[in-house]
């Protein structure tokens, strides 16, 4: 049987009804072309249609650039939270047909020793653009762009902005107990003080959100294991009877609540619900499985071309002005809440 002959930006053209110069300006947005949006529309739609693929080889060889962009996460405290964040970019950045990877350095090996791994990546990969969660520091940025380089760039201006994003999980969480019925709800978090801002942060802001809701809410004590969980469940259980739900920090918080429950003979969800945040893998391999917090990122087609232009533009410090725009956190259910 014959092989299906490659689709080719000529065909594109003659779908389009524009000429192939078109159809390379806008598949390879190219910087400065006045192609109407309507033509370019045209184009993505033809090249949709006939199952269009560019050979990125021959695009990167034309281009001189490797197409490549370093997405570091290195600000997010857990693995899951830095991928739920940074999934999202991944993809907008493929639809512009760049190859982007995550990484993500815990903070607890140090700065440096992320500045170094950031540097040694970008040395053997030649990326096109590095994006931050948070600005890098002057001498870091001006290293990366030393090493070729073309852009540095960050979501967020400073580390304040991505406040209102981490407040959002907690409020779900609130309104989703709420509707089920809870009149007081007790708040979960770790002792770790790497997170103690993040957690104190949801800590307030659920605070704030069930105060509002006309419901209960009492932070206990920061934990440092299962067990010291549960001699504090215990006695605010003692001493708060209504309380019927345990709002998480984040899932890692909701599995250790789901333990200190066991320990403690609270049985889950009949006398406590337990919710926590992120959708981390094993929260559905818990039993009961963990009711958690998600969330997708969603841009919408004019600001996919906003934030094309914001990456290529290096020292641009904040894409994204308020990510509560973009982020729309929803509720997974499962068995514990």
């Amino acid at each position: 049987m014959p092989r299906k002959r490659r689709v080719r930006a000529a065909d594109v053209a003659r779908e389009a009804g524009v000429s192939a110069a078109t159809v390379s300006y806008v598949l390879n947005n190219t910087p400065g072309q006045t192609i109407s949006e309507p033509t370019a529309k045209r184009v993505r739609e033809a090249a949709k249609r006939l199952g269009y693929v560019r050979n990125t080889a021959a695009q990167t060889l034309a281009r001189g650039k490797s197409g490549f962009v370093i997405v570091d996460a290195s600000d997010f405290a857990t693995q899951e939270s830095a991928a739920l964040f940074t999934d999202p970019l991944i993809k907008i950045l493929r639809t512009f047909k760049y190859e982007p990877f995550m990484t993500w350095w815990p903070k607890e090996n140090g700065a440096q020793e992320r500045s170094e791994r950031l540097l040694g990546l970008a040395r053997v990969t030649n990326p096109e653009i590095v994006i931050t969660v948070t600005p890098l520091d002057q001498e870091l940025k001006d290293s990366l762009e030393g090493l070729g380089v073309e852009s540095v760039v960050s979501v967020v201006a400073t580390p304040y902005a991505l406040t209102p994003a981490l407040e959002l999980p907690t409020k779900t969480q609130v309104d989703y107990l709420a509707n089920q019925g809870h009149t007081h709800i007790l708040f979960a978090g770790t002792n770790d003080a790497q997170l103690s801002p993040a957690v104190q942060i949801r800590e307030d802001a659920g605070k704030h959100h069930a105060q509002k809701r006309g419901i209960t809410w009492t932070a206990l004590p920061r934990h440092s294991d299962a067990y010291d969980l549960s001699q504090e469940l215990k006695r605010a259980l003692e001493t708060y009877p209504d309380a019927t739900a345990i709002a998480a920090y984040n899932d890692v918080d909701a599995l250790t609540a789901l333990f200190a429950c066991h320990l403690a003979g609270i049985n889950v969800p009949s006398e406590v619900a337990v919710i926590g945040v992120d959708n981390e893998k094993y929260g559905e391999l818990s039993h009961p499985a963990l009711t958690t917090v998600s969330y997708t990122f969603e841009l919408d087609e004019s600001q996919y071309d906003a934030f094309h232009q914001y990456i290529q533009q290096t020292g641009t410090l904040g894409i994204l002005n308020d990510p509560t725009k973009v982020i729309v956190p929803h509720v997974i259910k499962r068995d514990s809440a």
